[in-house]
């Protein structure tokens, strides 16, 4: 008995034991589980909702760079298509970023770009010239030019090519014509400098409301006024690896690619065209402030970084010249204060004395711009006076003063244009006659007429004069010579007629072009 009872006293006591631990564990469990839960669930909802959160953030990033490539991709393709690809901005710019090396730069609008060329420049002064100006550029903009151009070649000499115009606002002149600039310069070459000037032109106060502030990151929507057959043609430009320079000869026959990102027209405008486009005096009104300060900007920064400047102010019409009286002078004199108060040296052609430099109305391929030929002329000239070894001499002997303008008008002799405004009313065909000449010539003018075939008269008016004119003898004088600038011809039998103009004195280096002819209806 005594063995079974501590048997079961062990036992009782595991009992007890047991039953403490069975108690004891389950109580605690249970406070454990009333303790626990919310932390237990929160731990494992949160896994799952950080790893989701995760995964679509890195869903949306690849959908926005996706969406981002695409647009990018369709921009440069409709770049392809719109933007022209014969474009002389891009030709002149290509050849300034595939040239090796750069020491000289022409920069300025299309007055630069037609007028001053480069190769010549290369070879006479000895120097890597490229000319990069751009139609409608913008003073600011050669600005940018010419810094980029110190910052990527470390130019040692900068031409600007200017005129009158440059320093006026243009209502032509806009974002629309800041970006043929920005996309010929910068493109892929530059992307810093591409990304500074979107940002700068996008965010700019006065372009930031505008619808401009998106145009400008997509520049083809400038161009979706290029025809059909255009776009046809770039598009098979571009995929059959055409130059851009070959793709421009075929666009324009007259147009010539000398090198040096140069390129110029032969063939001359014909001032005999009353209806002609651009054959008037240009009127002169106050120079912009805004601009003129940008000048002021570029002779300094060329001064601070010891870049040779040279400022070209390039010819007017002689028809201009004779007409700007002593405004011109007086507009061209502070501009050239600034250049040279900088160490700039500042060079008229309008100063231009009667030598073999002098462009004629025949050097010019339009009312602005001048032909190859006048070019030739002019870089020769300009060559002359940088090449020699005293150049304030050498512009002295070929060039005349601001302080000498009454005799540079002077000097162009006899009527340099002639331009008629007329209407017919029962029957009489009336109008007048204005001049264009030095002060002081004995202008007189002489009418005849000719009747012609009515079937011309359905064609613009100066086609129709152009196919009306001829050198036979079947014109007659309607009125003889008068310096009466008033017309009034009556006693004409009803029909069309082809009138002429004729004026003396004629230009004694184009006698045969002091006239101007149109057409009437009677």
């Amino acid at each position: 008995m005594r063995i079974t009872k501590p048997s079961a006293g062990i036992s009782a006591a595991k009992t007890t034991s047991s039953a403490k631990a069975t108690v004891a564990p389950t109580e605690t469990s249970s406070d454990k589980k009333a303790a626990q839960p919310t932390a237990t669930s929160t731990e494992q909802s949160a896994k799952p909702s950080s790893s989701s959160f995760a995964t679509r953030l890195r869903k949306r990033i690849f959908c926005a760079i996706a969406f981002v490539l695409v647009v990018c991709a369709l921009n440069t393709l409709c770049m392809r298509i719109f933007i022209p690809y014969a474009s002389w901005s891009f030709i002149s710019w290509d050849a300034y970023h595939e040239a090796p090396q750069v020491t000289e730069l022409i920069t300025g609008s299309s007055f630069a770009e037609r007028d001053i060329q480069s190769p010549m420049l290369a070879s006479e002064l000895g120097e890597e010239t490229y000319n990069i100006a751009v139609p409608y550029q913008s003073i600011e903009d050669s600005f940018s030019a010419i810094q980029q151009a110190k910052e990527t070649r470390n130019i040692r000499s900068v031409i600007l090519g200017v005129r009158y115009e440059s320093f006026t606002r243009d209502s032509a002149q806009g974002i629309k014509t800041h970006s043929i600039f920005s996309t010929a310069a910068y493109k892929l070459q530059h992307p810093k400098a591409f990304l500074n000037d979107f940002f700068n032109t996008v965010l700019n106060p006065k372009t930031i409301k505008t619808p401009d502030s998106i145009n400008y990151a997509f520049p083809w929507i400038y161009h979706m006024s290029n025809t059909d057959k255009g776009i046809a043609k770039n598009i098979y430009d571009w995929l059959s690896g055409k130059s851009r320079v070959a793709s421009c000869f075929e666009q324009f026959p007259n147009w010539h690619y000398l090198g040096y990102g140069y390129g110029n027209y032969t063939g001359h405008q014909d001032f005999t065209e009353n209806d002609q486009g651009g054959t008037h005096s240009l009127p002169l009104g106050d120079l912009d402030p805004t601009i003129v300060e940008h000048f002021r900007k570029i002779c300094a920064y060329c001064k601070d970084n010891n870049i040779r400047l040279n400022v070209v102010s390039v010819p007017h019409q002689s028809f201009d010249i004779v007409s700007f009286g002593d405004r011109y002078p007086e507009l061209m004199r502070p501009l050239q204060a600034i250049a040279e108060g900088s160490g700039a040296r500042w060079i008229d052609f309008n100063l231009m004395r009667d030598n073999e430099y002098r462009n004629t109305p025949d050097d010019f391929v339009d009312s602005e711009h001048l032909n190859l030929r006048g070019a030739q002329k002019l870089t020769r000239a300009l060559a002359d006076i940088l090449k020699s070894d005293d150049p304030d001499k050498q512009q002295r002997t070929l060039m005349y003063s601001y302080d000498e303008w009454g005799q540079v008008a002077a000097s162009y002799r006899g009527v340099r244009l002639v331009r008629v405004s007329k209407y017919v009313e029962n029957g009489v065909v009336q109008g007048k006659i204005t001049g264009y000449y030095a002060a002081g010539t004995p202008a007189r003018y002489q009418i005849l007429a000719k009747k012609i075939d009515p079937s011309n008269m359905g064609r613009h008016a100066h086609f129709a004069a152009q196919a009306a004119f001829d050198t036979d003898n079947n014109y007659r004088v309607v009125r003889d010579w008068s310096s009466d600038t008033d017309f009034s011809i009556s006693g004409l039998e009803p029909g069309s007629y082809s009138f002429i103009v004729r004026a003396t004195p004629t230009m004694p280096s184009l006698p045969d072009q002091t006239y101007c002819r149109f057409v009437a209806n009677v």
